[in-house]
């Protein structure tokens, strides 16, 4: 029956030492491959009676590795029926140890069970009450009635030790007490459902969901935070009853490392530096009130002369000290005056120091970084003219003005591939340069004459023409083969002149064509109607040869020197390259391209030069406003850091300022009042004088009643409070020390969790017993019986 149960109070156990003790992290053992954690848990199986008299007690050790490598484990462990729970085989035992040597890859176990001989650190006992009488638990079984259950859990760990703690007055003490080994733990039955109007003033009740009632109890068992001794229970009304079996899981704890109780632990820690400094503090006051005591009877004499005293403080201070503290109050209001405008100009003055600091400081870098910016230009412009050697616009540009030049030619030239020689070209073509006698108007070659030359010969022609036609107008008056010349026939009218000939020339006279020949060679305009007012060709040839006169005239005059002017504009071979501008003798564009050409060199080194020189001089302009900005930030920085300190001075001397003044005022309100009370202060005086002795009497009073009883109070606080916890100390080493049943590995942490199962009082129990008393009795009836038989049949 209780191999069956092992698992489920092994499980128990280990809930026990989670929930109470917390996550624990194993030590580090230090193998030959490596490290390997090792912690050990043992946990104590007890079977009790209903009764809680021990009937048997196993441990169970359990050692966890984790890891890697291989490591020798000496596990304190008992040995009496120790038992392998990983296998069939035994164990090397030495000197009351499992030692083993084992390789962890991971994680792995080593567990083992025997007999735990030694005395359970809680003893138990259980007492039974049914219908008012106390019964055993045997005899609640089946009945009916009012049970009353109570439980009594002692902790039976205590051995004597000295304490030591302060005594209150500085002093340490020592006492012999008993310390136990901290241990907590809890307390769970589960009643039945035939167990109705279950009470209990000590445990925390629930329903299990069949019907019937779980119990908890918790216990501290330890003091002076709890007792070595937990008794509670239960009543309830019971139906057919028994006795319900009950667990006990309990540990050992550290109270000053327990985190349900350390708060608890440092209150009596704090309680008893309470009741030292109470006592320290109550020894001053009785010391105080006993030099009270001494100093009263001084009083008394001292109040006599007060009395003096008082008389020349009344007359001081109405005739001297207040009229001169309302002078003092006036002066001191002049003086908070002044005080306000200084902290307000101090306040201006430090602002405008941080502005100038901050302006500074940001001229300052933008100095430098102005000289770092010119520097890089600087070493762009020592490049300048090799990169614009090398650039494409600038080698455009050149080629440009000298496809100027090109473009321009040369005076003499004619081609039509330059201005020149187009103008030249253009020139000839007005004015050939053989001249007029010596051209040819009808060539096309360079031996033709010019436009102005044609103009002028066709002007000699008809200027020349003009008498020829004359005189041919004369013959043909006079002529009577006029007819002939004219090709219109015989007209004999026409002899008769000029006069006659306008009758003549109607459309249909035979004399018409005639007549208009004559007309139309010498008739001046404006002499016949239209349509014969065109005038005569002589006329008009004079007309033309004196147009055409004004016209190469105006081509010599005009566009020859026009031309010659345009090709002076082109190219002047003549004139002075140092003086290209000289109006009497300017240069072409042929000659200034030259020059701008022959000059951007000069111009780009010469500028190079020119900026190179002036960025030198802008870094060194730099790096002294940079040097300046920097030392007018440090200055600037050093008197708002000093008018800061002004600010905060005058700040404090118009605070100090109004403090006088207000004291002033109020000084002369007091010193007012005071001189009004000073004379109230001698007649008082007079009345303390007469009773003052009652001083000393009363100060020893206090110190025999109020201030000695005060010390004993913190003397008895600090010592109790010392005790407890020089008490709980003395637990918490204990439980360090004697904390686990056995021990653990060395290197190793551990921890011991307790177990206890009460046995329950049942009719299957009962049942169970008699059958046993039955197989007992069959077992001797048996016995008996084969005796009898064998003697009989040996007769």
């Amino acid at each position: 029956m209780s191999s069956k149960i092992y698992p489920v109070r092994i499980a128990a156990a280990a809930v026990t030492l989670t929930v109470v003790l917390g996550s624990q992290a194993p030590a580090l053992a230090a193998g030959p491959n490596g490290q390997v954690s090792v912690s050990d848990q043992e946990t104590i199986q007890a079977h009790l009676d209903a009764s809680g008299k021990v009937k048997d007690a196993s441990l169970y050790d359990q050692v966890a590795l984790q890891g890697t490598g291989k490591v020798t484990i000496e596990n304190p462990v008992s040995t009496k029926g120790l038992r392998n729970l990983d296998g069939f085989g035994g164990f090397t035992v030495k000197d009351g140890k499992i030692v083993q040597t084992v390789s962890v890859d991971g994680q792995r176990r080593l567990r083992s069970v025997s007999d735990f001989p030694k005395t359970l650190p809680l003893k138990v006992s259980v007492t039974y009450t049914l219908n008012g009488k106390q019964v055993k638990p045997g005899s609640v079984v089946g009945k009916s009635g009012n049970l009353d259950v109570h439980y009594r859990v002692e902790n039976v760990t205590g051995v004597d030790q000295q304490l030591t703690y302060n005594d209150g007055t500085g002093k340490s003490v020592s006492k012999s007490a008993s310390v136990a080994i901290p241990m907590v733990g809890t307390l769970s039955t589960l009643l039945p459902s035939s167990f109705t109007d279950v009470r209990s003033g000590e445990a925390a009740m629930a329903g299990d969901g069949f019907g019937g009632t779980q119990l908890n109890f918790t216990m501290t068992l330890f003091g002076p935070i709890g007792s070595t001794v937990a008794e509670f229970g239960y009543t309830a009304k019971i139906k057919d009853g028994q006795v319900p079996a009950a667990t006990i899981q309990a540990l050992p704890i550290s109270p000053l490392d327990n985190y349900s109780f350390k708060d608890g632990a440092a209150s009596y820690k704090a309680g008893a530096d309470s009741g030292v400094q109470l006592t320290g503090g109550a020894v001053q006051i009785d010391d105080n009130v006993l030099k009270l005591r001494d100093g009263a009877s001084t009083l008394v004499a001292g109040l006599l002369k007060l009395k003096a005293g008082a008389d020349q403080l009344s007359s001081g201070l109405n005739k001297t000290a207040v009229p001169g503290a309302a002078k003092l109050a006036t002066g001191a209001g002049q003086l908070k005056n002044g005080t306000s405008q200084l902290a307000a100009g101090s306040g201006t003055l430090a602002g405008g120091a941080e502005s100038l600091a901050s302006g500074s400081s940001d001229l300052a870098g933008g100095a430098n970084s102005l000289a770092d910016g010119i520097a890089q230009i600087l070493d762009g412009v020592d490049t300048l003219p090799a990169a614009l050697a090398q650039d494409a616009s600038f080698k455009q540009l050149k080629g440009a003005l000298l496809n100027i030049q090109k473009g321009v030619g040369s005076p003499s030239d004619t081609s039509t591939a330059t201005l020149l020689g187009g103008l030249n070209l253009l020139k000839y073509g007005l004015r050939s340069p053989l001249g007029i006698a010596h051209c040819n108007p009808s060539a096309t070659d360079a031996t033709a004459c010019g436009a102005a030359d044609g103009v002028q010969l066709v002007q000699q022609a008809l200027t020349a023409a003009d008498p020829n036609l004359a005189a041919l107008i004369v013959a043909a008056k006079g002529s009577y083969n006029y007819a002939v010349l004219t090709s219109v026939g015989t007209c004999p009218q026409l002899q008769n002149g000029l006069p006659q000939v306008t009758a003549l020339a109607v459309p249909g006279s035979p004399c018409y064509a005639a007549a208009s020949v004559l007309i139309g060679l010498a008739a001046p305009p404006g002499v016949y109607p239209a349509p014969f007012d065109t005038g005569g060709v002589q006329a008009q040839t004079a007309f033309a040869a004196a147009t055409l006169t004004k016209i190469w005239q105006g081509l010599d005059s005009q566009a020859i020197p026009g031309i010659n002017a345009l090709k002076l504009g082109l190219s002047n071979p003549a004139c002075n390259p140092s003086n290209p501008t000289n109006p009497a003798n300017p240069c072409g564009i042929k000659e200034a391209a030259g020059l701008v050409s022959g000059g951007i060199d000069q111009l780009v080194n010469s500028i190079a030069a020119q900026l190179s020189t002036a960025l030198q001089q802008a870094t060194a302009g730099a790096d002294q406003v940079a040097g300046g900005a920097g030392q007018v930030a440090d200055g600037a920085g050093q008197v708002s850091t000093g008018a800061n300190k002004v600010s905060s001075g005058a700040n404090q001397l118009d605070s100090g300022a109004r403090q006088v003044s207000d004291g002033a005022h109020q000084l002369a309100s007091g010193l007012k009042d005071a001189g009004s009370g000073s004379s109230q202060l001698a007649d008082g005086l007079k009345t303390a004088a007469g009773q003052a002795p009652a001083l000393p009497n009363g100060a020893s009073q206090l110190s025999a009643q109020g201030t000695s009883q005060l010390v004993a109070s913190g003397k008895s606080t600090a010592a109790d409070y010392g005790e407890k916890y020089a008490l709980i100390q003395a637990g918490a080493q204990r439980a360090k020390t004697d904390g686990m049943a056995y021990g653990a590995p060395a290197n190793a942490s551990g921890a011991t969790a307790y177990s206890m199962e009460l046995a329950a009082a049942t009719t299957q129990s009962r049942d169970n017993w008699l059958r046993g008393l039955g197989a007992v009795l069959i077992f001797v009836l048996a016995g008996v019986g084969g005796a009898f038989l064998r003697r009989r049949f040996a007769k």
